[in-house]
């Protein structure tokens, strides 16, 4: 299947760019003209098949008036369900940053498709992104 060659995370990206191009009414071909892109890329964006630069996503998001917040909210809801539960995740939590890059690194080193681990390191990326905005009270 087409869609399952795109990142975890720019699929989700892509359905919340699609979602409220919906609910503007705009078609992808207005999208991809105001921001300055083909309309067959706007095109890959929306169903995750192409990773959007950052520069391209402020233009979206300032287009479509919607938050990079938003944009991200199915990602920070993706992952809260594959997370730990809450008695795995206190488990982390109490064991020093040494044992727990132990841990993930020997988790990671047992992953033996290059594209899941791949999906990994996005996942960690974008966890490790958005960390700031969760301590500051912020929404991600």
């Amino acid at each position: 299947m087409e869609r399952d060659r795109g990142s975890f995370f720019d699929r989700v990206v892509g359905d919340r760019l699609r979602r409220r191009r919906i609910e503007l009414g705009l078609s992808q071909r207005e999208i991809a003209q105001t921001v300055g892109i083909s309309h067959r890329l706007y095109s890959r964006y929306e169903r995750g098949l192409s990773r959007i630069s950052s520069e391209t996503l402020k233009k979206l998001s300032k287009f479509l008036h919607v938050t990079l917040e938003i944009l991200y909210e199915g990602v920070a809801s993706a992952i809260a369900i594959v997370c730990a539960a809450d008695n795995e995740q206190t488990r982390y939590d109490s064991k020093p940053l040494a044992a727990q890059s132990k841990e993930l690194d020997l988790a990671f080193r047992r992953i033996e498709d290059p594209r899941t681990r791949q999906y990994a390191i996005e996942m960690v990326e974008w966890l490790a992104d958005h960390d700031g905005a969760n301590r500051l009270g912020g929404k991600t």
